[in-house]
């Protein structure tokens, strides 16, 4: 029995990571959620139904037998959400009080689940502002409203189809100068200053510092 949709898709992410399978959804709905093995052969399955009253969600069915081969079950899925991820690193951040790095929660991922984390879409993004999009830049700042307070940094530009394309983002407590240096530098570390890029901004006169 699990109070929500969400907590029930959270068990089921977190069973696949400690057994070290994918799964695939199947059926989603208001009222049923229904997930398989990766591979359609394999006969292991997940079907749970929400409750007519209230918001609990209950397992009906749960075929745990695997009928894949050994091979299959080893393979590397990448299942775990940025939420899980989160879920599992908290501790962390709770014991040490310490901001981890990227590359600390690969690695630490990869030693205690056997889940590869990659750059992949980030370097897509380098690799694509580089390659293929105009040199006009669009950054702004944006103050953040929600549970978590400061302030949002975006980069944005357009490709040849007049497409909005994310290059970098970044979070700080407050929009100055040294905000504004500190995201521009990060900036410039991963994708450079191509020549003749030209930079649209609200002309914080933090910006102008920065640069």
């Amino acid at each position: 029995m699990f109070p929500s949709k969400v907590e029930l898709k959270r068990a089921l992410n977190m069973f696949t990571l400690k057994y070290h399978f994918g799964i695939r959804v199947k059926r989603s709905c208001k009222g049923r959620y229904e997930v398989g093995y990766k591979d359609k052969a394999c006969k292991f399955g997940v079907r749970a139904m929400k409750l007519l009253e209230g918001e609990y969600w209950q397992v009906q069915t749960f075929h745990k037998l695997h009928m894949c081969t050994v091979d299959s079950l080893q393979g590397r899925f990448s299942t775990a959400s940025a939420m899980i991820i989160g879920e599992l690193m908290s501790h962390k951040l709770q014991a040490n009080g310490i901001a981890l790095r990227p590359k600390d929660i690969i690695g630490e991922m990869k030693v205690q689940w056997e889940l590869e984390c990659l750059y992949g879409k980030a370097w897509a993004c380098i690799r694509g502002f580089r390659d293929v999009m105009r040199r006009m830049v669009t950054i702004d700042a944006t103050h953040l409203k929600g549970r978590f307070k400061g302030v949002l940094f975006v980069t944005v530009c357009k490709d040849e189809n007049e497409c909005v394309y994310p290059v970098a983002f970044g979070i700080s407590h407050v929009e100055d100068e040294d905000s504004w240096t500190w995201f521009l530098s990060k900036l410039h570390d991963a994708v450079g200053c191509p020549e003749n890029t030209m930079f649209i901004s609200n002309q914080h006169l933090g910006i102008k510092i920065a640069i």
